[in-house]
């Protein structure tokens, strides 16, 4: 070890850092392309030292370094004061109790090493029985030890003892930075490893890190990277982390074996299913086909059967390879894998009025799970007071539930959904998922045939990587044209042709069967929507419990390293509840169902807001984002604001996304509109300085499933759905670039002049009664009330509410104040609003007042609102993430005068 600087690195707590100041800075040997500084070697190399070296240019700050073996003794060293800076450091919560870290300047993968023989790596929490050799300190060790907990993981002084360890097979793979992993595997040719397979972590963000008493030097630091010149931190990353060039193998000579006899799993969409007897398709059965032809290798014959079975035809040769199978340890005896190719979360089912989100609620209770399922040996090891009840089938397992037999069922998500839609008038949802346990699908490929396993790996991958969108595109238009057996009906021409008798047999049949087809077809087509919107729905439920909690967390005065913790949270969680709405209002859209919610709204607010949520994703990439009011919008307009900050936040994150130098300009102003004098047309414009469009890119630029190599290929929804939503207010939305020029997106629709809404008046309501079954959004809701001075009485369930409001009225006075107003969800556990407006209907006699019931519901589909008003109610209002202003609406509307 070599030091080359002497006493204390760090300065005393609180000094400001001056130009000239002298800052140590530890290395570590060997990890490349961050830092590399060899024994051999009189000054260090890599990234890292090269960013170094532009931050002294532009502060005047003098690096030393001092060079570690091993990362324990660096990160000893920053805590003792030897050394003040440490380099390519993850941020992580624990390290955060000690450290103080700058914004991220590069940003890596962590990955597998392991033999090239391998053909599938798993991520179940055991590995599938296989060792993981990792590097002691670093961050991948600890994430090693939250996603695989139950595998094997011996650890390693240096990242090269750790590939040694792979070499020797003392440990199956190894697990660490990719960009490191990639060069250290290159400087061992003909080792047999390779990079098998690449994960992205929150800790693959790399930053620079000092003691927490080093507040100053951290601020300067970061002010810097953050004021660096994209040009310079482009060509930085462009030298030190160039992505790896792409091999795909070509489609390999035909091999002269049998053609394979492959099982599916008959109800698995949108990956297989029996479209009819004897015809099997779907993604998996098309990319199968794929993989098939780029391995020079023929299929015999899909063949649909349940999971014992194709593992049992698998085991015993019956079948050549099986779709849809997880690799875990005690299948590897029996067969090969290859991949995986997906991954489906492991969800809990139970009843909607005993909801189980987590395993952790069962203890002492009973779950119910399929005889032989994967899974069940991680749940008795990880829950072992879960009491499990083992069924012959998914379906035995959901009747248990039913019935009260069971607390919960465990089984993978699609499948779950699959067979809940047909089950109508089910108690049971999906109600949680089980953390780190994934259903991955992989190819099973049967020991007679193992010899195939590297050769459709390698197909597999390709596939993968080039095929996949095109098959993705393909099965979404074919999903949306009813298939007709054109054969079929030229047969049936032909032999009624011969005998009337026959033609009238014939066509009674075949006309059965095509009503029958085409409804299959149809019904597939609505489970595959059903489901994306069933999915977003459950998932939705649990993310706004996040963002609720979220926001509890911000209002108990969290400390100084929790704040930003909860900052990055709440960003994430708003997010993916963004794109949750979006694939929500894409449903809406393709059923006719959509109902805009035009009330009155601050149009400037609104705009604003969108803007600075995008702008912290901006400064990430060095770009100024400009918002410009071209003319005053002030006042208030009848807007569906959550939806236009949609629009606008899908075009403000692709303008960032594309754009790296200059600038986001979003330019907005109000012009006259030929509706009348209360009638102005909004016109926004979202231009950057990006890549730009290409005319071919500029036609398609709107569509779904956008990714022919255009120059800003769209994913899924994005601004097809913006272009939908536009159209929906009565407006349009247009793109103009050129290739190189960057692009400038504009959307124009009329908007009507509203009456600022009607303020709260104080003391008209003093105490509310609020029906919510969801326990965090109920404690925002309270929160929010009281804090504008009105007492809350919390229940759950219809029952309570209606003892609530008949002890109010009988202890008038006495021992209970009687109530000013009810909120009511529109659903709860045992039944809905509506059923509350009725005992309050009915329930009213003279010299009784029962006070007015407002309605609240995540969605309002059309007539929801018209019938809730019919029924009684005041409002039927939306609700909002933001908790505070939505408690401003109802306060509002509490005041405003009742309805004739």
């Amino acid at each position: 070890m070599t030091c080359l600087a002497h006493g204390p690195a760090r300065a005393a707590a609180g000094d400001a850092v001056q130009a000239g100041d002298v800052v140590v800075v530890g290395l570590l040997e060997r990890f490349p392309p961050f830092h590399e500084w060899r024994a051999d070697q009189p000054a260090p190399s890599g990234m890292d030292v090269e960013l170094l070296t532009e931050l002294s240019r532009q502060t005047g700050l003098r690096f030393r370094y001092e060079r570690f073996v091993e990362y324990p003794a660096l990160l000893q060293a920053l805590a003792d004061g030897r050394i003040r800076l440490a380099t390519a450091i993850a941020q992580t919560p624990d390290r955060a109790l000690t450290l103080r870290f700058t914004r991220p300047y590069a940003s890596v993968q962590q990955a597998f090493v392991g033999p090239a023989a391998i053909t599938s790596v798993p991520a179940t929490p055991d590995l599938s029985g296989r060792r993981l050799a990792v590097t002691r300190g670093y961050v991948a060790e600890s994430i090693a030890a939250e996603r695989f907990p139950a595998a094997a993981r011996p650890a390693y002084g240096t990242l090269q003892e750790a590939l040694d360890a792979v070499q020797r097979g003392d440990a199956d793979f190894v697990f660490e930075a990719l960009p490191t992993l990639r060069t250290l595997v290159a400087e061992r040719p003909g080792s047999g490893l390779a990079v098998l397979r690449s994960y992205g972590f929150p800790e693959g963000h790399l930053r620079l890190a000092a003691d927490l008493r080093d507040a100053a030097l951290v601020r300067q630091l970061d002010a810097t990277i953050a004021a660096l010149d994209p040009a310079f931190t482009k060509a930085l990353r462009d030298r030190w982390l160039p992505p790896a060039p792409v091999v795909l193998p070509a489609p390999a000579p035909a091999l002269e074996v049998a053609p394979l006899r492959v099982g599916y799993l008959p109800g698995d969409l949108p990956f297989s299913a029996e479209v009819r007897p004897g015809v099997a398709d779907g993604l998996g059965i098309r990319m199968m086909n794929e993989v098939a032809r780029r391995a020079g290798l023929s299929i015999a014959s899909f063949v649909p059967m349940d999971l014992a079975s194709g593992l049992q035809a698998l085991a015993d040769g019956r079948l050549d390879v099986m779709l849809g199978l997880t690799d875990v340890a005690e299948r590897r005896a029996r067969m090969s894998f290859v991949g995986p190719y997906r991954a489906n979360p492991l969800v809990l089912i139970s009843r909607r009025q005993f909801s189980v989100w987590d395993l952790q609620q069962l203890a002492g209770q009973r779950l119910a799970m399929i005889r032989g399922y994967f899974g069940t040996p991680y749940v008795r090891a990880a829950y072992p007071n879960v009491d499990i009840v083992e069924c012959a089938g998914f379906d035995e397992c959901l009747t248990l539930v039913e019935q009260g037999r069971a607390e919960a069922a465990l089984y993978g998500l699609q499948g779950a959904y699959a067979r809940l839609g047909p089950r109508a008038g089910s108690t049971l949802h999906i109600t949680g998922t089980v953390a780190g346990l994934y259903d991955e699908h992989n190819l099973g490929v049967s020991l007679a045939r193992a010899t195939l396993a590297p050769r459709l790996r390698d197909a597999l991958n390709a596939v993968l990587a080039e095929d996949m969108p095109r098959i993705e595109r393909e099965w979404a238009a074919a999903e949306q044209q009813d298939r007709v057996d054109w054969a079929r009906v030229r047969l049936s021409a032909y032999a009624a042709a011969a005998v009337l008798a026959v033609l009238l047999l014939a066509w009674w049949w075949h006309s059965r069967t095509l009503r029958l087809e085409i409804e299959r077809t149809r019904r597939a087509r609505q489970e595959s929507e059903q489901y994306l919107a069933f999915l977003a729905h459950e998932v939705r439920n649990s993310l706004q419990s996040v963002s609720g909690a979220v926001a509890l967390l911000r209002g108990s005065s969290p400390g100084p390293g929790e704040q930003p913790l909860l900052d990055v949270l709440g960003r994430s969680s708003r997010a993916t509840l963004g794109l949750l709405n979006a694939l929500l209002d894409r449903h809406r859209l393709h059923e006719g169902q959509l109902a805009l919610e035009l009330r009155p709204e601050s149009l400037e607010r609104c705009l604003r807001e969108a803007a600075d949520e995008a702008r912290p994703m901006a400064q990430a990439k060095g770009l100024a984002l400009v918002f410009e009011r071209r003319t005053p919008l002030d006042g208030w307009w009848r807007l569906d604001a959550l939806r236009l900050q949609q629009v606008l936040r899908n075009l403000l994150v692709n303008a960032v996304k594309h754009t790296e130098a200059g600038q986001v300009h979003v330019a907005a102003g109000l012009e006259p509109s030929p509706r009348g004098e209360r009638w102005r047309r909004l016109v926004v414009v979202v231009a950057d300085t990006g890549s730009g469009l290409s005319a071919a890119s500029r036609e398609h630029v709107f569509e779904r499933f956008h990714t022919d190599g255009g120059d800003r290929p769209g994913s899924g929804l994005g601004l097809a759905l913006s272009r939908d939503l536009v159209r929906a207010f009565g407006g349009s939305i247009e793109a103009q670039s050129r290739a190189g020029e960057g692009a400038a997106f504009t959307l124009a629709f009329d908007i009507e002049a509203a009456d600022a809404p009607a303020p709260a008046q104080p003391g008209q309501v003093e105490r509310v009664l609020v029906v919510e079954d969801s326990q965090v959004y109920g404690l925002l809701l309270r929160q929010a009330f009281e804090n504008q001075g009105v007492a809350v009485v919390l229940v759950e369930t219809l029952e309570a509410a209606r003892a609530a409001l008949v002890a109010s009225v009988a202890g008038a006075g006495e021992t209970t104040p009687p109530l000013d107003l009810v909120l009511c969800d529109r659903f709860v556990g045992d039944g809905d609003a509506g059923a509350l407006l009725r005992f309050v209907r009915e329930a009213v006699r003279p010299g009784v007042r029962l006070p007015p019931v407002i309605c609240m519901s995540a969605e309002v589909e059309p007539g929801t609102r018209e019938r809730l008003l019919a029924d009684g109610a005041r409002e039927v209002l939306l609700k909002e993430s933001d908790v505070k202003v939505f408690v401003q609406r109802v306060l509002a509307q509490a005041a405003a005068p009742a309805p004739a």
